[in-house]
This record gives C-alpha cells, sequence and structure tokens, in this order.
C-alpha cells in the first residue's frame, strides 16, 4: 500500500514548497529525487537530552583587574564676589558698590550726593577717588549721562565730605547705642590685648603718650584718626573722648567702608 504523501514537503534548500513546485525544482536543478516520506510516528524513538552541568565550586573564581581611575583635576576656581557692582559714569568701569559714591538729581535740576544710598530718581555713581571726582564735575558727566542741563554746586566736594564725616559719626554714635563701643584709654587698652579683632578710632589731637601706646597694639587692626576729640565727643555725648573701640561687626564694617571714601575726598585737600 502506497503511502499517501502531504500537499505540501520541506525541502532543506528551499523550504516548504507544494508538489508542484517540488517538480520544477527537481527538473531545473537535476537533483535526485529525495524521499520527503513522513516517518512513521511508531518507529519514532524519543531519547531523553542529557545535559552535564558543573557545580558552582568547579568553577574557576573570576578575576576581574580593576584599574584605579586617575585623580580628577579640579576646574580653576573663579573669583567669587556678593558685592553688587555698578558702572562709573565717569570710567565706565564695573565698580563694587561699597566703593561708589551715588549722586541723583533733585527737583531744582541740582546734582546732590546721596550717601545713604535712598533718594529716588535717577542714580549716577562715581568711584570713590577725588581725581575722578573732579573729573565728573569738570565734565559734567551727569548732564551727559543725563542728556539734560544739570547744576552742580560750588561746593559740592565740600558737601561731599561733610556728608561722609557726618554718617561715620552717626555710625559711631549708633555703635554706642547698641553696646558694640568701648570708650577711654583703659577699656581698649584691655580689649586689644585680649581680641584680635574691632576697629580703634584715635581723635586726631590725641596726646602721643597714649596714642603710640595704643596704635601699637592695634596693628594689623583698622586705625581711624579722622576727627578731634570735639567731633567724637559730640558724636557719642561724652567729654574728652580721645580712645574709642568698634568691636567687630556690621557697623565696623559699615565705619571702615565710610572712612575709605571719606579718607579718599579729603586725600587732595
Amino acid at each position: 500500500m502506497a503511502n499517501k504523501r502531504p500537499e505540501y514537503y520541506y525541502h532543506p534548500a528551499v523550504g516548504i514548497v507544494s508538489p508542484a513546485s517540488l517538480s520544477l525544482f527537481k527538473m531545473n536543478s537535476g537533483i535526485a529525487p529525495l524521499d520527503l516520506t513522513p516517518p512513521d510516528p511508531s518507529l519514532v524513538v524519543s531519547a531523553p537530552v542529557m545535559i552535564q552541568t558543573l557545580p558552582p565550586q568547579s568553577l574557576p573564581p573570576a578575576t576581574v583587574n580593576i584599574l584605579p581611575l586617575p585623580p580628577a583635576i579640579p576646574a580653576p576656581r573663579r573669583a567669587m564676589t556678593l558685592s553688587r557692582t555698578e558702572t562709573c559714569v565717569v570710567t565706565g568701569e564695573q565698580v563694587p558698590l561699597p566703593d561708589l559714591i551715588r549722586f541723583v538729581i533733585d527737583p531744582q535740576n541740582r546734582i546732590v550726593p546721596d550717601l545713604a544710598e535712598k533718594l529716588p530718581g535717577q542714580a549716577f555713581y562715581i568711584t570713590a577717588e577725588l581725581a575722578i571726582i573732579k573729573k565728573a564735575i569738570w565734565r559734567n558727566s551727569f548732564a551727559m549721562v543725563a542728556r539734560d542741563k544739570v547744576a552742580i554746586p560750588d561746593d559740592l566736594l565740600q558737601v561731599l565730605e561733610n556728608g561722609l564725616s557726618r554718617l561715620a559719626l552717626e555710625t559711631v554714635s549708633l555703635a554706642k547705642r547698641s553696646g558694640n563701643l568701648l570708650c577711654g584709654f583703659a577699656a581698649v587698652e584691655e580689649e586689644l590685648r585680649k581680641t584680635g579683632q574691632g576697629v580703634y578710632v584715635v581723635a586726631s589731637d590725641a596726646s602721643d603718650h597714649g596714642r603710640l601706646k595704643l596704635e601699637k597694639l592695634a596693628r594689623p587692626r583698622p586705625i581711624l584718626d579722622l576727627w578731634t576729640s570735639t567731633e567724637l565727643s559730640a558724636a557719642i555725648g561724652e567729654a574728652n573722648t580721645n580712645h574709642l573701640m568698634l568691636t567687630q561687626g556690621g557697623l565696623a564694617e559699615k565705619l571702615l567702608r565710610t572712612a575709605k571714601k571719606l579718607k579718599a575726598v579729603r586725600s587732595d585737600s
């Protein structure tokens, strides 16, 4: 009894083909006919597949060579400042705000110093150097920036100097009210011997004996001698004031900033 062939066959070179395609392939290729009769299922014996595995202990330990990473090269650090900057109307440079003097125009179109930096209106900033301030007055840089007529008082430099001096003495007075001021030779000497911080203020007309002694102890701390004994006495409300010391803090820093501008304005007087 002849075996009934299936409708489709599998050829190893062609794949699944129909009987007609298979015959055509045989004729064109000259390959001997293949017996594609499927085997009798009863004659197929399935043998179990044996897979040999090695126990984990028999595997050689893996060796991983970890090379050390090269040391990280830090990026170059840039100088950072938290100070706000403004443009000087004379030099055109960006200057930290503590090194500038602010001016505004009053309702009469006159330029006035705004030392407390609270007045409204268009602001003009000039570097706190006498030569630059004189150049601004000579060129009337205020009018050039405002593009309008701006009057400059004849005593602007004197007004500026008096205002800076008054602002500094007000800082000294505030330091006394807040308990950050020491008065008298003995109190200042004791503080200078036990601490390394603060600002020593001495009257410009104080006696050389006590002044030289305290100045030697104060160095390298800041030393200010911009006011007479009468001016210091009026600022704190005590007579015969020659030696003062502001302890470290915000008021001491404010006094130093104001004194720096005051000395710059007075430098060529």
